[in-house]
């Protein structure tokens, strides 16, 4: 029974197989069609704390043709609103890049549709769509007590388990002292460096330090203009801050006029007061006085004067009287006191001046007589001042004419 059986199954056995190997000559010559597939995506589906500046790409099974991997086959949404974006396409990779940050703690979606081709024109089976959420965010804000303690920097924004590290410099005079959120100390150093987890609120406190006090030596130079015009005080060295008061004083003849410095201006006050910070030089400048010497002829026809009029303070003057024919000059006099018996006066002018020539005029004598004695009498005879007019009579006695 046995070998009968394998009398028989043997060549069903072989006739099986070849029927078998028939079909498969027939099923292999149809064509075979390899649709393309999404191997591989970045971020992949449903990631999480995916950075804000994240570019999304999708890796294909074959090449794909660059002219259907477009904006309207490659999306992303927030919901139902589309992002706006670049789509680019190298090798198998297709890249999809937002044109701006992507916004914290949100879900996007992403579908790469069945309009994404291969080079030989076969789609995607399916739309093929995956999704991720963006990192969470969370600020740091940062604060200076007092605000003129110190300098803070690190704050901002930054990506849930960020390293984040703020720093504290004190500015000239102060201490950093520590960091503290909400009234209480987190750090003694300058630079805080934490993990960020939530939102901070950080204050650098910062403590005031007494320096000590060095003053700085300036000095204040005086001078006067014109040297003779007066005198100046107060100049010397001084340490900085100090309060400097300098004076200018005008000689007899001149007036103060104003302190300069470099050419220019700072007070009309003879007493100028200042605080000192840093060398000055200062000149006081001085205007000569302006007198008149007026002059008059006593009298007036006794003869004539010359040198008068405007001359600054201090100048030598000299005045002259010239007398008339029949006059001679007697002397200078000012208020009736005689100062000069000069013709020519000369003196150094402090102050206005009114002189007055005085002149005297000449006598003549006029001496009369008869002659002869008998014959008559005369008159009119006597001493007379030169220039005078002069009459003079004769009246003849009896007998005579």
């Amino acid at each position: 029974m046995t070998g009968y059986l394998k009398m028989w199954l043997i060549p069903l056995l072989l006739v099986i197989i070849m029927a078998g190997c028939e079909d498969r000559v027939g099923i292999s010559s149809l064509p075979v069609i390899i649709t393309p597939t999404v191997s591989s995506t970045n971020p992949i589906n449903a990631a999480t704390g995916v950075a804000l500046n994240q570019k999304i790409t999708a890796t294909f099974s074959v090449a794909m043709d660059a002219s259907t991997i477009t904006a309207s086959t490659f999306t992303l949404n927030l919901g139902t609103i589309p992002i706006p974006g670049f789509v680019s396409y190298t090798d198998t990779t297709a890249t999809f890049a937002p044109s701006n940050n992507l916004t914290p703690d949100t879900t996007y979606t992403v579908t790469i549709t069945t309009g994404a081709k291969d080079l030989e024109g076969n789609t995607l089976t399916d739309d093929y769509i995956w999704s991720f959420t963006t990192d969470v965010t969370y600020t740091v804000t940062l604060s200076s007590n007092p605000s003129e303690g110190g300098t803070i920097a690190g704050g901002g924004a930054f990506n849930s388990g960020d390293s984040v590290t703020v720093t504290a410099t004190a500015n000239a005079g102060y201490a950093f002292a520590n960091w503290t959120e909400n009234g209480a100390a987190v750090s003694t150093d300058t630079s805080y460096a934490f993990t960020i987890f939530e939102n901070r609120t950080l204050v650098a406190n910062f403590t005031f330090v007494q320096i000590p006090y060095t003053p700085i030596p300036y000095t204040v130079t005086l001078s006067s203009n014109p040297t003779a015009g007066g005198t100046t005080s107060g100049g010397g060295a001084f340490n900085s801050d100090s309060s400097v008061t300098v004076t200018a004083t005008a000689n007899a003849g001149y007036t103060f006029t104003n302190w300069t410095e470099n050419g220019t201006a700072v007070s009309t006050d003879a007493n100028h007061t200042f605080t000192l910070t840093g060398n000055r030089t200062l000149v006081a400048n001085f205007t000569t006085i302006q007198y008149t010497v007026t002059l008059s002829s006593n009298p007036p026809a006794g003869g004539t004067t010359s040198g008068g009029g405007a001359f600054n303070s201090d100048s030598s003057v000299t005045v002259t009287a010239t007398a008339n024919v029949g006059y001679t000059f007697t002397n200078w006099t000012e208020s009736g006191t005689a100062v000069s018996t000069d013709t020519s006066y000369t003196f150094t002018l402090i102050g206005n001046r009114t002189l007055v020539a005085n002149f005297t005029a000449i006598q003549y004598t006029v001496t009369l007589s008869s002659n002869p004695s008998a014959g008559g009498t005369t008159s009119g005879g006597g001493t007379f001042s030169s220039g005078a007019s002069v009459t003079v009579t004769a009246i003849a006695n009896a007998i005579y004419f």
